[in-house]
């Protein structure tokens, strides 16, 4: 494309030019001689263009000189491009299927099991947490190619379970168990379709059940959760539009500030580009935390969620007297606008409210603005965050997420954030849950198989700083060229180029993979994930 333009450009340029001096002067002719001269120079600079631009010279050197250009119908090339993708894709779907019905059956039919005993071991992903008094050790692991020269084996799966969660909690280590049956399924997948990739079981209890077994790299720091993926958000529950509301009254001070910003920013990485957010603070007014995201809700690109994070970051010192009444009835509206008009992700609206607490349960409000068409038929779902470390009344907040077909949460201390703010996961879920027939099937966008980076803050800080260290060292060597106009530029534009790269923020000394992911909803009494 950019070549293209180069050339339109240059041939207008050229014919503007010719224009220009055949009307210089009506009365003399035309000098054929200096036209000529013209198209040859225009044509020598259009050819030399050309040449660099398609590097011409260098592709011919590849093909032998028995090489001959033959017409080829586009219908048909399409056709049978089209086919070998479909055929391809079918056959992922085959195994994703598979895969669903084993876990649909061993979960019925585990249910009931009681959890396994302390003798029990785990295959464990993760080297630092793998002690062999509870886990099996991975120490015959092969690299293979066909997984990126990774260490792994196939004979089985092992499990990867996120800092935050103990693996020795009797949901977490019961499904462990009973999923250990999912081995045979992945293998069968891997022997039909040689050309399979990653295969993954993600349970809502935070686990996430990988073949082949493989140890997860301890460089960067492990803050991967399978419940954060674009594959299992995007198959969890259909795309969201949600307001956050952050309380920022006088009472919202240390301790209770920094809770309210772990659960919005948790909040937010649970988010993938289908859903729609904006992030509201309020104490006896209500504001955007992103000025220029006033009245609006915007979609959950990586760079709208790091602006977000930043507004939050910059919030003003609690002060004054929270006006609830104004926060929820703002964002109700908003919400009603844009059902109403059909934006933003047209399927499931939330409110979550984040506070140490509130006057009342705003009953009168919640009748006028979620139940106009009853309580059945309630278009937001409100979910509540309670901040404290005393044991607080908690029956109105209890009674908002209860009354509007949400989920509360008590929060007091910083280390269970991450792992309380994903239940609303499932909530979000329920409708698809109701159908239990009907499994989407989910293709996720192309992402790199790296931590999520609107969790990786840090890594970006890290890239700042080492990039305000090389700007200093440059200017102690160059001090009277540092302040040019084109080094100035320079600088900016390469900054620019950092920030819209969307893997800035992931350890730039491994090599990375682009991937795409199927997955599909499986549904128990609990709603678990798969994944490929």
């Amino acid at each position: 494309m950019k070549s293209a333009k180069v050339l339109v450009a240059l041939f207008l340029y050229g014919c503007f030019m010719v224009r220009e001096c055949i009307q210089h002067d009506n009365n003399e002719p035309v000098k054929t001689a200096l036209l000529q001269t013209w198209a040859e120079k225009l044509y020598f600079e259009l050819w030399n263009c050309g040449e660099y631009i398609t590097n011409r010279k260098s592709l011919q050197t590849k093909y032998n000189k028995e090489s001959k250009l033959e017409a080829r119908n586009g219908q048909i090339l399409v056709a049978n491009i089209s086919s070998v993708i479909k055929s391809m894709m079918d056959k992922k779907q085959q195994s994703l299927k598979r895969i669903l019905e084993s876990v649909e059956q061993v979960a019925v039919s585990a249910h009931d099991d009681e959890p396994p005993g302390n003798d029990y071991k785990i295959r464990n992903s993760k080297p630092k947490k793998a002690t062999p008094d509870t886990n099996i050790l991975l120490n015959d692991l092969k690299e293979n190619s066909h997984f990126y020269n990774t260490p792994v084996n196939t004979t089985y799966s092992s499990v990867h379970i996120p800092t935050y969660v103990y693996d020795r909690a009797t949901e977490v280590i019961k499904a462990i168990k009973w999923s250990e049956n999912l081995d045979a399924t992945f293998k069968k997948n891997y022997e039909t379709d040689p050309r399979l990739s990653w295969q993954y079981f993600g349970s809502t209890t935070g686990f996430m059940r990988q073949y082949p077994a493989m140890q997860w790299p301890e460089e960067p720091e492990d803050l991967y959760d399978c419940r954060m993926r674009p594959w299992y958000v995007e198959a969890a529950a259909s795309p969201k539009d949600i307001l956050i509301l952050v309380d920022n009254s006088g009472s919202m001070m240390g301790q209770s500030k920094i809770i309210a910003r772990h659960v919005i920013n948790t909040l937010l990485d649970t988010l993938s580009v289908n859903d729609y957010v904006n992030v509201l603070v309020f104490s006896n007014v209500t504001n955007e935390v992103v000025p220029c995201f006033k009245g609006l809700l915007v979609q959950a690109t990586l760079a709208n969620i790091r602006e977000l994070k930043l507004g939050v970051e910059n919030i003003a010192d609690p002060n004054n007297i929270s006006d609830f009444s104004e926060a929820l009835t703002r964002a109700f509206d908003t919400l009603e606008t844009y059902r109403e008009r059909n934006m933003g992700a047209m399927c499931n609206q939330a409110i979550m409210l984040v506070t140490d607490g509130v006057p009342e349960n705003f009953y009168e409000l919640f009748k006028s603005h979620n139940w106009k068409n009853g309580t059945m038929g309630m278009p937001v779902r409100v979910f509540t965050y309670l901040i404290s470390r005393e044991l607080p009344e908690i029956r109105d907040m209890q009674w908002m997420a209860c009354a509007n077909h949400g989920y509360f949460v008590h929060l007091s201390t910083v280390e269970e954030v991450r792992e309380q703010v994903v239940h609303y996961l499932p909530v979000m879920a329920r409708p698809l849950v109701l159908h239990q027939s009907h499994h989407p099937v989910i293709w996720t966008p192309l992402y790199a198989d790296v931590t999520d980076p609107k969790m990786t803050d840090y890594l970006w800080e890290k890239e700042e700083c080492h990039q305000q260290y090389n700007d200093t060292i440059s200017y102690k060597k160059t001090k009277d060229k540092f302040f040019y106009p084109k080094n100035i530029a320079k600088r900016e534009q390469d900054r620019k180029r950092k920030e819209l790269d969307q893997n800035v923020n992931v350890n730039r000394q491994k090599k990375h993979n682009l991937i795409t992911s199927l997955a599909m909803p499986a549904f128990d009494k609990k709603t678990e994930m798969v994944g490929l």
